[in-house]
């Protein structure tokens, strides 16, 4: 019998992605479709915390299609749509998800922190193994969710105020021609060692780092680029050293913003935000004492996938379960 299928609406701070899947015969996540519109639904959010019309506009255009896409072109049985960090602190968020519910029918579901962790933990360790101690970390716009494991057991997750939309408002508002001001990443730098000993002052011993969402996948690219490979990251994720990721925050930041869509081959927003971000994971690995990173390219919407198919009937294998754990 053909197996439910599932789309996933993931409305996040610089870009709405959707993914449609079922789970195959023998326990596979399989995926159907896979699509990413990297239109900026939190621009401005976190100066103003408000969505602004523009933005509002642009997102219920993406959602109208994509929900056309999941009912009518692969005849999906359920749709979840989650929105995160952006949503959260938009004070007039319930206007945009009034009116995806009238003009896509749709309902956006404002998740919390401590829920957007756990699914991206599940969705993570669905296909990512690794022993002893290590953190999985999603690096996002607005947000960064990260969860402290051992083994295949949670020790407590915290979702932090850092993401690499909201540093580059506070500390690169401007995108000047030429590289980004030492001073500005100076003082980007102290910030977010400053919040990281407060809000993880008990989480300093990972070696190892699990890293997902666009930021650390597109570092991670950069990377492989620079020593001459041109394929993608694939399904079963990379190995990179803690070093590597340091060095090419500092040739990113050397870049002027034109140089890194050319040289890094960026989308226009993602060269905007790439140096802030990158430099944001780079004090995470200090402070936390990694020395290995692997890049994953599961995360969010794959978590929010499993518990879809599970709620539609699915009997999932068994696999690393997350759990809520509690705060670091």
């Amino acid at each position: 019998m053909e197996q439910a299928r599932v789309a996933v609406i993931d409305l996040g701070t610089n870009a709405v992605r959707l993914q449609v899947a079922k789970l195959s015969p023998l326990g596979h996540l399989q995926v159907i479709h896979d699509e990413r519109a990297p239109i900026r639904p939190g621009e401005e959010v976190f100066k103003t915390h408000r969505l602004s019309r523009e933005a509002m506009e642009r997102t219920l255009e993406v959602l109208h299609r994509y929900a056309g896409l999941a009912r009518s072109v692969f005849k999906v049985e359920r749709i979840r749509a989650v929105g995160t960090c952006a949503l959260r602190e938009a004070t007039n968020s319930a206007e945009l998800l009034a009116e995806a519910r009238s003009r896509c029918a749709l309902e956006v579901e404002v998740i919390s922190g401590s829920e957007e962790a756990r699914l991206i933990a599940r969705g993570v360790l669905w296909g990512v193994r690794e022993r002893g101690r290590y953190a999985l970390v999603d690096l996002g716009g607005g947000s960064t969710e990260l969860t402290a494991m051992d083994g295949e057991c949670q020790r407590g997750s915290h979702s932090l105020e850092l993401g690499s939309v909201r540093l580059t408002d506070a500390f690169f508002p401007a995108e000047p021609e030429a590289p980004l001001p030492s001073e500005a990443q100076r003082t980007l730098r102290e910030y977010v060692r400053t919040t990281l000993r407060r809000e993880l002052a008990k989480c300093t011993d990972c070696p190892t780092i699990v890293g997902t969402a666009g930021t650390i996948v597109a570092v991670g690219t950069f990377i492989l680029r620079r020593k001459g490979r041109v394929r993608p990251i694939g399904p079963s994720g990379e190995l990179f050293s803690a070093q590597q990721f340091r060095e090419a925050a500092a040739a990113l930041a050397a870049m002027s913003y034109s140089d890194r869509q050319s040289i890094a081959m960026l989308e226009p927003q993602r060269a905007r935000i790439i140096v802030a971000g990158a430099l944001l994971f780079d004090e995470l690995c200090a402070h936390l004492g990694t020395h290995s990173v692997r890049v994953a390219r599961r995360g969010l919407r794959d978590g929010v996938m499993l518990d879809e198919l599970e709620r539609a009937g699915a009997r999932l294998p068994r696999r690393a379960q997350a759990g809520r754990g509690g705060r670091l």
